[in-house]
Formats: structure tokens, sequence, C-alpha cells
């Protein structure tokens, strides 16, 4: 029987190669190819921020070792991104370097925590938007 540690490795193992092209893509194009992106359409309409604005922007700072830029776009991202690197590692080491058996890694909590974390920041960006007039990217 497959855990939740199990399906999530493989779902790991899955997105590494796209995630990393993603991420070298937006380093290509700089960060004038993504302004010419469309933008957040839920910004565009409702003139709030969404749950992910500043996601694309904390990748590509992300990908370029800025992680305090990529933070302040977007804490989520830069949890998620360490949380992916630790999680895999340490999957690896189990699977392939020992043989001892461990329990298995509650990544629901991991899942929980970027959830109140993405709505946390969506927030805080709004009340600084709509009390001070503080546009935060």
């Amino acid at each position: 029987m497959q855990t939740n540690e199990d399906i999530f490795y493989k779902l790991g193992k899955i997105a590494l190669l796209p995630g990393v092209l993603g991420a070298v893509f937006l380093r290509m194009i700089g960060r004038e190819g993504i302004a010419r992106f469309p933008g957040c359409q839920f910004r565009r309409i409702l003139g709030i921020y969404c749950p992910g604005c500043g996601g694309t922007r904390a990748v590509y700072y992300l990908a370029g070792g800025n992680l305090v830029k990529a933070f302040c776009c977007h804490p989520a991202v830069v949890f998620m991104a360490v949380v992916y690197v630790i999680f895999m590692i340490t999957c690896f080491y189990r699977r392939h370097l020992t043989k001892k058996q461990y329990p298995p890694i509650k990544i629901e909590r991991y899942v929980y925590a970027a959830a109140v974390l993405v709505l946390l920041q969506f927030v805080i960006k709004n009340v600084l938007l709509f009390a001070f007039g503080w546009a935060w990217i």
C-alpha cells in the first residue's frame, strides 16, 4: 500500500524537470520578459491581489538565488521550495542509501502550512493595499 510519502515522492520526481526548466526560462527572459506576461486577471478585474500574486516573480528571484526578494514577492514559494528540497533528499536517502525503516513523513502538515502561508500573505497584502494604499508588488 502506498503512503502519502510515496505518492508525493513520485510527484516530486515528475515535477523536478518541468520546475527547473520553468525557472531557467524565467531567468532567461528576465524581469522585462515577465512584465510582458498578461498579468493577474483576478487583480485586474477585482482590484485586489489574488492568493498567487507575486508567485512568478518569486520563482524568478528564487532561481537567481535572491531569497529575500523571493520571500517578499510570495513567501509560500520559498517555503515550498525549501520543503521540496529537504523532502526529496530525505526520501532519496531513505529509499536508496539506507536499509533502516523510518516512520513516514507527514507531508500533509507541510501542505497545510503552505496553504496557511498563502492565505496569510493574501490577507496581509490586501490589507496593506486597502488600509494604506501600499501596492506590495
